[in-house]
């Protein structure tokens, strides 16, 4: 059973994000990890596609999605964190606590 993520993937017009200085399987675990310790619900991983679901913000019904694109940049310039969500206060809620962290 395959989960869409058609709004989360809409909505990276209006995402929030930074670069980090790592290699991408290295950051793909640390936004799991992070998530893990923060009591998120990881409703998806992909580390192929670069996207995790998170569920469960708190602040947040817990049913909303944050969507977490990992973009590997080129020239080993980094990976780019990109959240997305419907809701901008889930958003903010991980961002805020992964930007933090990472």
């Amino acid at each position: 059973m395959g989960t869409s993520t058609k709004d989360l993937e809409s909505g990276k017009a209006d995402s929030i994000y930074q670069v980090y200085s790592c290699d991408m399987d290295l950051c793909f675990q640390a936004v799991l990890d992070i998530a893990a310790s923060n009591k998120y619900h990881v409703f998806t991983k992909d580390s192929l596609r670069g996207l995790v679901v998170l569920m469960n913000i708190p602040g947040c019904v817990d049913t909303t999605e944050v969507g977490v694109f990992l973009i590997d940049l080129p020239g080993r310039q980094g990976v780019k964190l990109e959240l997305s969500s419907r809701s901008s206060l889930a958003k903010r809620t991980v961002a805020k606590v992964l930007f933090s962290e990472l």
